[in-house]
């Protein structure tokens, strides 16, 4: 199984897990929202009383209001499939960046080493004394003998 795959595969597995703990986590706190307001709902005359008493006033008072009842929570979801997809998708995106890499890089290579090549050959032809310009070079046997042949 090559590495890329078996990025991926992590990859999407640990998306959907995440995604997977983040809808237990938005649950389990809106759920404390909830109970929360449902006690500041049940106790709020009580609290209105006390707070009336504190200040010295009729605590009858407190009961010309309705209890509140607060707006309730509601815990974000999150498409644990889609999550999954969306990494499986970054994570081929960022497999096929390094294949491409790769291939420039070898590509790079096989030219750096045809230039080598020619530098390697143009040192050795100098070290035998081979001048480009000068008469009775290779270059001149040639031309002599295609001038031989015409």
């Amino acid at each position: 199984m090559p590495l890329s795959l078996l990025g991926t595969l992590g990859s999407a597995y640990l998306g959907y897990r995440g995604a997977k703990k983040q809808n237990i986590a938005s649950a389990q706190q809106a759920q404390n929202q909830m109970d929360f307001q449902r006690e500041m709902s049940n106790t709020a005359v009580q609290r209105r009383m006390n707070d009336l008493k504190k200040a010295g006033l009729n605590p009858i008072l407190a009961g010309q209001k309705e209890a509140s009842t607060p707006a309730g929570a509601m815990a974000p979801q999150v498409n644990e499939a889609q999550v999954l997809l969306s990494t499986l998708g970054t994570a081929s995106s960022i497999a096929n960046t390094i294949a491409n890499t790769r291939k420039v890089e070898n590509q790079a290579d096989i030219f750096g080493t045809g230039a080598q090549f020619a530098r390697w050959l143009t040192d050795l032809m100098e070290k035998f004394g081979f001048e480009p310009d000068t008469p009775g070079n290779l270059g001149d046997y040639l031309e002599e003998q295609a001038e031989k042949k015409n």
